[in-house]
């Protein structure tokens, strides 16, 4: 079986040492460090709202979709531009209410946890808010010292107490300050650094530790009205500096695009269930062990490059094509843990949007599988392989359907899907002799048809 990539996943980071003495380390927080007030947080994946800022101006809280256009406006000087991560609803949907978070760092003293700039996503209340994360990739092919970027929009009042709740005391006493990372007992010696202001609020800090002996991380935190900007980047120690300088230079360029308004981005297509609606529907579904489904993610599926029906003429199936002629469409993923690797079972439901129309690509797909003896098929990250089909017989409560299974070496793919409207259902899993195949076509058919009684 080709294992998809689960989204929200991310490279593990090391938080990356400058002394500044206590008086001019006052002088840098002033305008870093303030209480805020609490304010409603801005719904997941919902419309651009009104905020009031510090000024009393009225600002406007980005989607997750103008976060990520305005990622994609930045770009280094080779020319390199940022690489997003999964979309923010994907996340939200893997992280549920945040506790599988990777754990943030132990402050000592207590007090100076609130000097931890949020380069990638650690904290649950993130969730809440719209939000959009990257990376701007490393100066040389083999080089450590990628640019991680996390972006967030909120109302000014909860980003702030989220990354600016600290005052004048707290940053006189955390001149210096160790962070533990969980499951480590060594701790990371962490002092601030010395930066330009950037947009309302703003602050630095270098911390010891990385991939290479000497290696620190730079990271910067700043506000900009209903955004708050906060990067990461591993460099030399002797760097460090220098790398300061120019995350606020990023950061500044970051706050221009801000000033000038959220960017305009295509309004999502309509649908019957969002991604968040279709992950319910696999949310507590149980396969032939007991287990329950474990929701990986969802997504919109975006106009691609790669839009092709599967076509029984040719007997050829491309599955980034297939996804691709599904275009506008909801889906949501999820995956039940077997007794061992191979029988696992992986499970996407998908809506389509309701401008589409027959013939839908589930059913081209169905009539090639059925239609074909042998299939040229491609699945992401692949070689091409011929399949030679078996049909299997089992039933769905679908008004459309296949069932079948091909073998590549000393394994079996099994494949099971059913449509219902413009709601369609597949699943998949693995066998290791034929005479497995009718009981696992059949636990198949069984999660399919329990996720289509849900809709």
């Amino acid at each position: 079986m080709d294992a998809r990539p689960r989204p929200g996943t991310r490279p593990r980071r090391t938080p990356g040492p400058r002394l500044v003495c206590v008086a001019a380390l006052a002088a840098l927080l002033l305008a870093g460090c303030a209480g805020g007030t609490t304010a409603p947080p801005a719904g997941p994946g919902g419309t651009a709202q009104p905020s009031a800022d510090p000024g009393g101006s009225v600002g406007t809280v980005f989607t997750d979709a103008q976060l990520t256009a305005l990622l994609a406006t930045l770009a280094d000087g080779a020319g390199n531009t940022v690489i997003p991560y999964s979309d923010a609803g994907s996340v939200r949907i893997a992280f549920k209410d945040g506790a599988d978070l990777p754990p943030r760092p132990a402050a000592e003293p207590a007090a100076c946890a609130a000097f931890q700039p949020e380069s990638m996503l650690t904290r649950p209340e993130t969730l809440k808010m719209q939000f959009a994360a990257g990376a701007l990739p490393a100066s040389t092919p083999f080089g450590t010292d990628t640019t991680m970027i996390l972006l967030k929009s909120a109302p000014t009042g909860e980003l702030t107490n989220a990354n600016f709740a600290c005052t004048d005391d707290q940053a006189s006493a955390c001149s210096t300050f160790t962070l533990t990372q969980s499951g480590t007992e060594t701790p990371q010696d962490a002092h601030f650094v010395k930066v330009p202001a950037v947009g309302d609020r703003t602050f630095a800090t270098v911390v010891t530790g990385g991939l290479k002996p000497g290696d620190v991380t730079v990271s910067l935190q700043a506000l900009a009205g209903t955004v708050s900007i906060g990067m990461g980047r591993m460099v030399a120690t002797a760097d460090a500096d220098a790398t300061a300088a120019d995350l606020a230079e990023l950061a500044t360029r970051i706050v221009a695009v801000v000033r000038d308004g959220a960017p305009s981005v295509p309004a999502p297509p309509s649908n019957a269930f969002t991604p968040e609606q279709l992950a319910g529907l696999l949310d507590g579904v149980t396969g032939p062990t007991g287990k329950a489904i474990d929701v990986a993610g969802g997504s919109t599926i975006r106009p691609g490059d790669t839009a092709v029906m599967p076509s029984s003429e040719a007997c050829v199936y491309d599955e980034v094509a297939y996804t691709g002629s599904q275009a506008g469409a909801s889906t949501a993923d999820g995956d039940i843990q077997g007794e061992e690797k191979l029988d696992g079972i992986r499970v996407r439901v998908t809506s389509l949007p309701p401008a589409a129309a027959p013939p839908y690509p589930f059913d081209a797909k169905a009539a090639l599988f059925q239609d074909c003896t042998s299939v040229q098929g491609t699945r992401p990250g692949a070689v091409t392989r011929t399949w030679d089909l078996l049909q299997l017989e089992v039933t769905t409560n679908g008004e459309a359907s296949y069932a079948v299974a091909y073998r590549v070496g000393d394994e079996w793919s099994v494949l099971v899907g059913a449509r219902n409207g413009s709601l369609s259902v597949e699943a998949e899993t693995g066998a290791r002799s034929e005479s497995d195949l009718p009981q696992a076509a059949a636990g198949l058919a069984a999660v399919v048809d329990e996720v289509l009684a849900r809709a």
